[in-house]
């Protein structure tokens, strides 16, 4: 039964977003109008304002379609990312697919064997649509190893503190309330040298204010244990999930 009204909420909010909301619902449709009429940059000008109005999965996937169709290939990428925060899947493989690039090294040199014991080639990831860079290096059995001068960045106290930090401090959106929002929001941010948090960014969301609580929660941490390599503090990334659940 609660599963049945989450959808039905699900569908009454989509309605709303695209019915009721006549703005957002017009401004697609001309968008539309003019991606069909191959005037992207005209196309690009009427899904912003819908999207501004009523964010969508949809609005987002079409104006990334747009952007590539002007060789703008940065807020393509970007778009395709707001698209499959927004769950739809399509979104997320042509992300990885074209917006995430993978260099595979297999030529080791000597000062990495010490650093990485078995490792058997690096890959090197970057995006299109952001200045980031991330190395992994793995073994012969193609895992993942880590460095043995890195040492990880941690919660005072350690997981089990952050843990209860999260539980005793969030706060559930009313609106999820109201509409049975439930789910994983997933997010990563950086720690810094001195192991203050920033760049705080949601990967996938769930709605209802419950992205926003995500960051709320991270803004209010106390400082980190700084990640070490060598002994010397370093900026790391770190992933983090939080699970939004309805009781009955």
């Amino acid at each position: 039964m609660k599963q049945i009204t989450f959808i039905l909420i699900s569908f009454l909010i989509c309605d709303y977003c695209f019915g009721q909301n006549t703005e957002a619902a017009k401004n697609y449709n001309l968008g539309n109008k003019y991606f069909k009429q191959k005037d992207f940059n005209k196309a690009i000008e009427y899904y912003t304002t819908s999207v501004d109005k009523c964010p969508d999965a949809d609005t987002y996937f079409k104006r990334a379609l747009s952007y590539l169709n002007i060789q703008d290939t940065c807020n393509y990428c970007k778009d395709l990312k707001l698209a499959y925060m927004y769950d739809k899947k399509d979104a997320e493989k042509k992300y990885d697919k074209i917006c995430v690039i993978h260099d595979t090294i297999f030529e080791i040199a000597d000062s990495i064997k010490e650093e990485f014991p078995g490792c058997r080639y690096f890959v090197i990831t970057r995006y299109r649509d952001r200045d980031e860079e991330f190395i992994n290096h793995f073994d012969k059995q193609n895992e993942k190893i880590e460095s043995v001068y890195n040492t990880p960045p941690e919660f005072p106290g350690g997981d089990e503190a952050r843990i209860k930090f999260l539980a005793q401090n969030l706060k559930y959106p009313q609106l999820a309330k109201e509409y049975g929002i439930s789910g994983t929001v997933y997010g990563r941010f950086f720690i810094s040298k001195n192991g203050s948090i920033s760049k705080i960014v949601v990967i996938r969301g769930i709605g209802g204010g419950c992205d926003e609580e995500f960051v709320r929660l991270i803004k209010l941490m106390p400082r980190w244990k700084p990640a070490t390599r060598k002994g010397i503090p370093i900026e790391v990334e770190f992933k983090m999930t939080l699970r939004f659940t309805l009781s009955d």
